[in-house]
């Protein structure tokens, strides 16, 4: 009888240092997704909550964060260099050239007029937001700051399907 209670406790134990989330209510599955797919804080993401549709998802949103604060340039040190592709080391590159030259400017105190600089491949940096705007082919784009995702309509307009905002374009 002892050593089946011992077995027992074995395994849940050896169960709760595997991650293995079985007591965990809808609410708390929801709020650490949504945590989760911020792409920030990956430390205060639990993976083991996730299905496997939602890590890759969670995957995508963190190497989308990263991509960001390694192209903005802020806090530098939290670049993960091993999530980015070629291309997009290649646009990090782009983006710190261009931001050293910017700034002497900024040192002076005059802001550059335009901050909005072309990283290849259709992608845009907005250099006074931070905000990564890719090319998602088609025209279409995602404002990967705010998550907007904005489809080409043609002739020049646009519709944010985030919010639902039609610009016509000129």
């Amino acid at each position: 009888m002892l050593t089946l209670r011992r077995s027992v406790v074995g395994v849940v134990a050896v169960l709760l240092a595997s991650g293995v989330a079985w007591a965990q209510t809808p609410t708390e599955r929801a709020e650490n997704l949504r945590r989760c797919l911020t792409g920030r804080n990956a430390i205060l993401c639990n993976e083991g909550l996730l299905t496997p549709p939602q890590r890759t998802q969670v995957r995508n949103a963190q190497a989308a964060e990263n991509l960001k604060t390694c192209l903005t340039g802020r806090n530098a040190i939290l670049c993960n260099a091993s999530l980015l592709t070629e291309n997009q080391r290649h646009q990090v590159a782009v983006a710190q050239a261009e931001l050293l030259k910017r700034v002497p400017a900024l040192r002076v105190g005059s802001v550059p007029s335009q901050s909005l600089i072309d990283l290849g491949g259709g992608d845009m940096m907005n250099l006074s937001t931070g905000e990564y705007i890719m090319d998602m082919g088609g025209g279409d784009k995602m404002n990967l700051g705010t998550g907007d995702y904005y489809m080409n309509m043609g002739e020049g307009d646009m519709m944010n399907l985030s919010t639902g905002e039609y610009i016509i374009g000129f």
